[in-house]
């Protein structure tokens, strides 16, 4: 029973760690852009809340006001 509490406690912080590694906000003033490998996959110009790929994809946010 204890076993079975700490594997399910450890599943759930390593989901919670790979969701903030894979969500993003965009703010309205701002546009994203999602590269892979330093290669541009996408650029994501609507604000809210947008996913990525952890660990493999980095987000540059740059000022659509310019």
């Amino acid at each position: 029973m204890r076993n079975s509490i700490g594997v399910i406690v450890f599943g759930l912080i390593g989901f919670v760690f790979l969701a903030f590694n894979s969500l993003f906000i965009v703010h309205q003033t701002d546009q994203a852009l999602v590269t892979q490998f330093g290669e541009l996959v996408r650029v994501v110009r609507e604000p809210g809340l947008a996913l990525k790929a952890p660990f493999i994809q980095n987000v540059t946010y740059m000022d659509k006001r310019i």
